[in-house]
């Protein structure tokens, strides 16, 4: 029982790293996204302001964090494949919303799919709200420890 509860205690105090990592990173990602899927598809703009987001989180780990894997080279290749299963998580998740867009008319919001940049801006939030555990967890697993060890 205790080992269980150390896990679930360090995933917390790491999570409080992630969230401030995550937050600059989806801030990142709305925008891109945002921006992007106006002019050009769905899988190229969630990819680009994805990738860009990875970036911007590793970038921030990196400084409040102690890598589990000493090249940061490595440990982004890693991030990366992390992310690949992100991004195939969002992609779903907004091909679903796109697809059953009339969901979102049943619950009594018609006129949001004619107003783009909001109805771009909620999918990918409802998207990166299903990636967010997936990624947290892998990272925490595989990439990055905290800097001051509470628990042993």
């Amino acid at each position: 029982m205790s080992f269980f509860l150390n896990k679930v205690i360090s995933y917390l105090i790491f999570l409080r790293f992630y969230l401030i990592a995550t937050f600059f990173a989806v801030i990142v990602d709305l925008v891109i996204y945002t921006y992007l899927r106006n002019h050009i598809n769905i899988i190229p703009s969630a990819t680009t302001s994805f990738i860009l987001s990875q970036i911007t989180a590793f970038t921030i780990l990196n400084n409040l964090q102690t890598r589990k894997i000493k090249r940061k080279r490595f440990a982004l290749i890693i991030q990366f494949l992390i992310g690949l299963g992100t991004v195939s998580i969002h992609i779903i998740v907004l091909k679903f919303l796109d697809s059953n867009s009339y969901i979102i008319g049943n619950l009594g919001l018609q006129n949001l799919p004619n107003y783009k940049n909001l109805y771009n801006l909620i999918t990918k939030f409802i998207s990166a709200c299903f990636g967010f555990i997936w990624t947290s967890l892998m990272i925490r697993k595989f990439i990055f420890k905290p800097k001051n060890k509470i628990l042993k």
